[in-house]
């Protein structure tokens, strides 16, 4: 675990998607780090939510994706 996710970048190199877990009041801040690292993909779990959080990666140019579960998604897309 990374207190941060600069720190997780300092130390792994480069993250492309930030998947969050987290209650949606946290996802502003959350987004401004990922703009700040590079990070090409903000994926916001089931129940996670916030426009404003969007718009901040958006802005950075990062593709959200809101309300999805990574692994549904991705058995979904690959028919299994």
């Amino acid at each position: 675990c990374y207190p941060d996710l600069t720190t997780a970048t300092a130390e792994t190199g480069p993250i492309a998607l930030v998947n969050v877990f987290r209650e949606s009041n946290a996802v502003p801040a959350i987004a401004e780090e990922s703009v700040a690292i590079g990070a090409a993909f903000l994926w916001l779990q089931l129940g996670v939510l916030s426009l404003k959080g969007i718009q901040i990666a958006e802005a950075g140019g990062i593709t959200c994706i809101a309300d999805r579960c990574l692994k549904v998604e991705y058995l979904r897309n690959t028919g299994r």
